[in-house]
């Protein structure tokens, strides 16, 4: 089956002269050799179909044809014609052969395209289209007829059967140029596709640390070169610091702080309510860091067994622990979880899905921006969809907004801790917080407030009852100092 080749040029009226010159053209490509045993010609005003826009439309983008001929001219009215040069305009970057064919030479053309080789068309067929024109405006041209029976006209044949022969020889040398350039594009494609390939495997490195006070180290110095965004947890049961690594955890948490400030709302940190000292973290990170920064808390069900730390979704780290007992007086004590191992993993596909697995942790909905749906494991959040209330979509999460003096090291703060508080408190009283949670969350607020007076409050409030009240309090006492 002979390829396709769309042709452009000027539809005017049936029987003008503008539409007379677009069908002897037509006849002439379609009709003789070179293109007759190659091509099939199609123009765009015989396409069927109603809707001629449709089709013109489909011509132009698709894959019917596999290039165009565009007659640029008119032999009435205005030498450009508005329709044609907007088709012109559409296929000039499709990346497929054109040919550019016109009775007038390129100072009457724009000078975006009169850089292009336009091929002239012989005057002797203007001039034979013209004559047929005044003789009858109802004749239909022959090209075939006038041009090639008898001999008369050899002559003009010469001619005519060079622009014939120079316009199918442009169609060959660009239709030539453009299928190595997409040859050369796909070779290009692959080669690429192999080379970041083999860029994911180099770059996406890990690197084993062991030991807490290493983590921490390396930590600090990952953080605080954070320039976009920073995500970290802290999952472990309570403070996973010993003795020989406090310094080290100090250094990370004031890296935490400078970095919460610079990035605001880009700053991501998920704690879980599982011990009531972790209101010191929640309420360190608010003060110290930013306004925006936002912190989420966790019900104290849903503790993971692992720590995760993502920098610029360029570096990551995962944090593995290890269960130890305090000893004291040389007994055994509670069991406090530490970190025995980590894994800072370097590479940003596979940092990005770290980023996704953090912010799962978080919301339902995270791939949304910004997501709307919070993880029914946040602190405050129904289980049910049949207790979710519209406010409930701002529980789970504290951030200090403008509404609070941002923090100042030359001063001691006053109304950002004190505001800072009042956000705990009103969470305590607003929040839908099942029973476990309000009793680490009671004590925890008392620890960062300093005093019981709040677990008296909500007792006496009957926010607390009494078995309520009497755990948290122990907590309170067992953990102050």
């Amino acid at each position: 089956m002979a390829d396709k080749i769309f042709m452009i040029g000027v539809t005017d009226k049936e029987g003008s002269l503008n539409r007379k010159y677009s069908d002897g053209i037509l006849s002439l490509l379609s009709t003789q050799p070179p293109f007759v045993d190659d091509y099939t010609i199609e123009i765009h005003y015989r396409l069927p179909g109603e809707n001629l826009h449709k089709s013109l439309n489909k011509a132009l983008t698709g894959d019917e044809y596999e290039g165009f001929i565009v007659l640029l001219d008119c032999l009435e009215g205005s030498v450009c014609n508005p329709n044609v040069m907007f088709e012109f305009g559409a296929i000039y970057y499709l990346n497929k052969p054109f040919v550019v064919i016109s009775s007038h030479s390129s100072d009457y053309f724009p000078f975006d395209v009169n850089d292009l080789r336009i091929i002239d068309i012989p005057v002797e067929i203007t001039e034979y289209i013209i004559s047929c024109h005044k003789e009858n405006e109802n004749k239909r041209i022959n090209m075939q007829s006038y041009f090639y029976t008898g001999t008369e006209h050899i002559k003009e044949r010469t001619r005519i059967d060079s622009f014939l022969c120079n316009v199918h020889q442009q169609y060959l040398t660009v239709l030539d140029k453009k299928r190595n350039e997409i040859a050369e594009i796909i070779d290009y494609r692959n080669i690429m596709q192999g080379i970041n390939e083999i860029k994911k495997l180099i770059s996406n490195t890990a690197e084993y640390i062991d030991g807490e006070g290493p983590a921490f180290n390396a930590l600090q110095e990952a953080v605080s070169h954070a320039e976009s965004s920073l995500r970290t947890s802290r999952f472990a049961n309570e403070s996973i610091v010993k003795e020989e690594s406090i310094e080290e955890q100090k250094s990370f948490m004031k890296s935490l702080y400078k970095i919460s400030d610079k990035l605001g709302g880009k700053f991501e940190r998920i704690i879980c309510n599982n011990h009531p000292v972790k209101w010191n973290d929640i309420y360190n990170i608010l003060f110290f860091g930013g306004n925006g920064a936002k912190v989420y808390v966790r019900k104290h069900d849903y503790s993971i067994h692992f720590e995760i730390v993502v920098i610029d979704e360029k570096i990551a780290f995962i944090h593995f622990y290890q269960a130890d007992r305090e000893k004291k007086g040389g007994k055994s004590g509670k069991e406090v979880e530490k970190i025995k191992s980590t894994l800072k993993i370097q590479g940003s596909s596979i940092c990005q899905k770290m980023a996704n697995i953090f912010d799962r942790l978080h919301h339902r909905d995270f791939l949304n921006t910004p997501p709307v749906d919070p993880s029914r494991t946040l602190l405050g959040i129904p289980v049910q969809d049949s207790e979710w209330r519209e406010e409930c979509a701002e529980y789970g999460c504290f951030v200090v907004g403008k509404d609070i003096p941002a923090y100042s090291e030359y001063s001691n703060n006053p109304e950002r801790r004190k505001g800072i508080i009042k956000m705990f408190k009103d969470a305590f009283l607003n929040w839908n917080i099942g029973d476990n949670d309000k009793i680490i969350m009671a004590a925890g607020i008392s620890l960062v407030e300093g005093s019981d007076r709040f677990l008296e409050e909500m007792k006496e409030n009957n926010r607390l009852n009494n078995k309520e009240f009497n755990d948290a309090r122990k907590l309170y006492e067992e953990n102050q100092g």
